[in-house]
């Protein structure tokens, strides 16, 4: 794609640019978004880790027990 100027370029080829530009830049801002929520969900999940107790013997369940 040559470069030229934007003042150089017919107005409609610009517009066309700039919207497909702010489309772009509309999704990368909602994946961005996505990705945040879902590190903080993460974050979450990893700060409320079960703790064995006497009540909960879900993850004594799971120790020693091989992965295949």
């Amino acid at each position: 794609i040559p470069t030229m100027p934007s003042e150089l370029m017919p107005a409609s080829i610009a517009a066309l640019i700039t919207n497909s530009l702010q489309q772009q830049a509309d999704k990368f801002s909602a994946i961005i978004g996505d990705l945040q929520t879902q590190l903080n969900e993460f974050k979450d999940l990893s700060s409320h880790k079960k703790k064995p107790d006497s009540n909960n013997t879900d993850l004594l369940r799971w120790v020693g027990k091989p992965y295949w």
